[in-house]
């Protein structure tokens, strides 16, 4: 019976949070890589046009696509 032995137990949910672990920091990165992505468009988009606020750029954008 699995529930007569705890270490196979503890092994079996050690081996779960591990992979869950592993997914959860693989999307942390993912998402980290897209911030990156995203803040040197902006710093671009600052360089370029000599707007400072990300808030003004925002809004420029949004009033061009109406």
């Amino acid at each position: 019976m699995e529930f007569s032995n705890p270490i196979t137990i503890l092994k079996k949910r050690l081996a779960k949070i591990t992979a869950t672990n592993h997914e959860k920091r693989a999307l942390i990165e993912r998402y980290m890589r897209n911030v990156k992505v995203i803040e040197d468009a902006f710093n671009q988009i600052k360089e370029a046009t000599g707007i400072t606020s990300n808030e003004e750029i925002v809004t420029t954008f949004v009033k061009a696509e109406e």
